[in-house]
């Protein structure tokens, strides 16, 4: 039975919107799946960080590429599901609203996350070719963890916070996704700093104060985003 169906059957205010739960749940799904390839819980030593020493995070990928080209495969598919999760909301965003250029923005930063995570799962795909040498390991590894890190982290807030300001004035979404969705994206513009100057240590941990939170934000999203104006 498709979503059209399904809304017929509801009741009048009783929001129905399996797709952008499935899809946002997918993206979750396989991204903590990927995840969990290259932790400590699944292989010892986990995935290295940009503070680990060189001669950690070149004997990881020289002796680990089976796991990292599992964890890429399962990203992949995340991100592809993050994609269609942005399509399908900003489709149904478009219905409340004439104002389209902030949705299209929604849909531009939307795309951006998916689009950087890929390149980044490329570059650390690149990583794990035997042979490479250490020039070449530290360079695609760096590569990776700015486009997946710093950059997911701050294109992850703006899409979150669009899409949270967005549901605010369409009323689309209920208060307390969109003050959260507020927070994530504070959090993801105080981590750009990042990029300015990563050896400050304190930026780093707003990543994954962005990544996880973001993970169950866009369920919860998805959950509550009414389908249409009433």
């Amino acid at each position: 039975m498709d979503d059209t169906a399904l809304s017929r059957l509801a009741p009048a205010n009783t929001p129905v919107r399996p797709l952008p739960i499935a899809l946002a749940i997918a993206y979750a799904v396989f991204f903590v799946g990927g995840l969990y390839v290259v932790t400590g819980f699944h292989e010892n030593p986990a995935y290295p960080s940009p503070g680990d020493g060189v001669g950690r995070i070149v004997a990881y990928f020289e002796r680990n590429g089976g796991d990292v080209r599992t964890s890429i495969f399962l990203n992949f598919a995340a991100e592809l599901f993050l994609g269609a999760f942005t399509a399908v909301v900003v489709s149904r965003l478009g219905a409340f609203t004439p104002r389209r250029p902030l949705v299209d923005v929604v849909l531009f930063a939307g795309f951006a996350v998916a689009l950087l995570q890929m390149v980044s799962h490329l570059a650390e795909w690149t990583a794990t070719f035997p042979g490479l040498g250490q020039p070449g390991i530290l360079t695609a590894f760096y590569l990776s963890y700015g486009l997946g890190g710093p950059s997911f982290s701050l294109t992850m807030g703006v899409f979150v916070g669009l899409l949270a300001t967005v549901g605010w004035r369409c009323r689309a979404l209920p208060g307390w996704v969109v003050w959260s969705g507020g927070v994530i994206a504070l959090i993801g513009l105080v981590s750009w700093g990042n990029l300015l100057a990563p050896e400050v240590g304190f930026l780093t941990p707003l990543i994954p104060l962005v990544r996880f939170p973001s993970l169950a934000w866009l369920i919860a999203a998805g959950a509550t985003l009414r389908r249409g104006p009433e």
